[in-house]
């Protein structure tokens, strides 16, 4: 999928500190849309601050791709339970949406 070069892409890093860096940040169409849904959350005074709207929209906890560094979260997310893990559903996800524009842009002409 190719973006217009004016597109921009937005991701939220909780519980970062001043100054911190981090390496290995995913943005993405994904990471975009958490940041988006957390913030009309926010506007909308469905939580108190953007944090907790971007924590509720991501699942806080549960490893949201939008909200870590690490979409695999260090753990491999598949729990031993021969699942996909966090990485393999995240690049899932991606695809998904890619496709889904795909199509859109056909659709379009």
């Amino acid at each position: 999928m190719s973006l217009d070069g004016g597109a921009v892409l937005q991701a939220v890093a909780l519980e970062l500190a001043i100054g911190e860096q981090r390496a290995g940040v995913v943005v993405s169409p994904a990471t975009h849309l958490v940041a988006s849904l957390g913030r009309a959350r926010w506007q909308a005074g469905k939580e108190a601050t953007f944090n907790a709207a971007v924590a509720k929209r991501a699942g806080a906890g549960g490893g949201a791709p939008g909200v870590r560094s690490d979409p695999d979260g260090g753990g491999g997310g598949g729990g031993g339970g021969g699942g996909p893990t966090d990485s393999v559903k995240y690049g899932l996800v991606l695809a998904g949406l890619s496709e889904q524009a795909a199509q859109a842009a056909a659709d379009q002409g």
